[in-house]
C-alpha cells in the first residue's frame, strides 16, 4: 500500500468515525443524549481530544506501517498471492477478512490485558463514564501497536487495498457500537455479536469481569476460549480506581509512571505488581 493509499484510508477511516459519532449520539444513553450530564461532557471531550492526538500521529503510523510492511517482505514469509484474489467475489473477500481481523483482535485485545501492555490499554479503560466516545480514548502507543498488526495481516493475506479498508471501516463501526451505554443484548444472538450489554461487562470495574469478553465483534472467540460472562444486564460502574479520569496529559504520561513502577520493583525485588494491585486486570 503506497503512502497516498494510505492517506486516503485514513482520511476515510477518520471521516467516517467522526460521522458515525454524530449518528451514535442520538441514541447512546437513550432519550438524553443530546442533554448528556456534565460528567459525561467531559468524557466526550477528553475522548475526542485522545481522538484528535491519535489523528495527528499519522506520519508515525506510515512510517512504522513502511518500515514493518518492508520488513515482512524481505523476511520472505509465505503469504497469499494477490492475484490469488482476483476471482473471488468482494463479499467473500470481506467475509473472510472480518474472520480472520477478528481472531487477531481477539488475542490482541488479551495481550492488551498482559502485565506488560495493560498500562497502555488501561488508559482505555478509565473511563468512568461509559459512552460511546469512549472507544476513541485509546493510547498512541496502542494505536501504533495495533495498525502494526494490522498491516502484518493484510500483509500475509494479501487482499487489495479497498478490501481491507472496507474491513476496517465496519469494525469502526462496530467499535464505537458496542461502546454506547443503552441495554441491547442482542436476544438468541448474544452468543453470534458483540453487543453493548456484553462490553460493559468487559469494562465493569468488577473483578469477577476482570479479563473477560475481548471479542470485539464475535462472540464464539470468547465461549471457544473461556472469556465469555454475561450474567444479566451491567449495573456495575465503569473506571478504574487510582487512575486519572479525564486528564489528557495523565493519562498520556500514565503507560510510562507504570513502567518506571515495575522496573523499580524489578531493581527491588518485589513481587511483580505490588504497586499495581488498584490498577492490574
Amino acid at each position: 500500500m503506497g503512502i497516498l493509499e494510505r492517506i486516503i484510508w485514513l482520511t476515510i477511516y477518520y471521516a467516517n468515525t467522526l460521522a458515525l459519532f454524530t449518528g451514535l449520539a442520538a441514541f447512546d444513553r437513550g432519550v438524553d443524549a443530546i442533554r448528556w450530564p456534565k460528567n459525561v461532557v467531559k468524557s466526550a471531550t477528553a475522548n475526542m481530544c485522545m481522538l484528535a492526538i491519535n489523528m495527528s500521529i499519522a506520519p508515525v503510523v506510515f512510517a512504522v506501517a513502511t518500515f514493518a510492511e518492508a520488513g515482512y517482505d524481505r523476511l520472505a514469509l509465505p503469504h497469499v498471492a494477490p492475484e490469488a484474489w482476483d476471482h473471488v467475489p468482494a463479499w467473500v473477500m470481506l467475509a473472510i477478512g472480518i474472520l480472520i481481523r477478528d481472531f487477531a483482535d481477539y488475542w490482541n485485545h488479551r495481550l492488551l490485558h498482559s502485565r506488560v501492555f495493560w498500562p497502555i490499554h488501561s488508559v482505555h479503560h478509565s473511563d468512568p463514564d461509559l459512552n460511546n466516545t469512549t472507544a476513541f480514548r485509546i493510547h498512541f502507543f496502542e494505536t501504533i501497536m495495533m495498525h502494526l498488526s494490522y498491516i502484518l495481516i493484510a500483509s500475509w493475506m494479501g487482499l487489495p487495498p479497498e478490501i481491507t479498508a472496507g474491513i476496517s471501516l465496519l469494525l469502526v463501526l462496530v467499535g464505537r457500537y458496542i461502546h454506547m451505554t443503552v441495554d441491547w443484548g442482542h436476544g438468541f444472538l448474544r452468543y453470534v455479536i458483540a453487543s453493548p450489554r456484553f462490553h460493559q461487562w468487559h469494562h465493569a470495574d468488577d473483578p469477577s469481569s476482570y479479563n473477560t469478553n475481548f471479542a470485539n465483534l464475535f462472540v464464539g472467540w470468547d465461549l471457544l476460549f473461556g472469556t465469555y460472562r454475561v450474567p444479566g444486564p451491567c449495573n456495575e460502574r465503569f473506571g478504574i480506581s487510582g487512575m486519572p479520569k479525564h486528564n489528557i496529559l495523565k493519562l498520556l504520561i500514565w503507560p510510562f509512571t507504570e513502567w518506571m513502577k515495575m522496573c523499580r520493583q524489578a531493581l527491588q525485588g518485589r513481587p511483580p505488581g505490588q504497586a499495581l494491585a488498584k490498577t492490574d486486570r
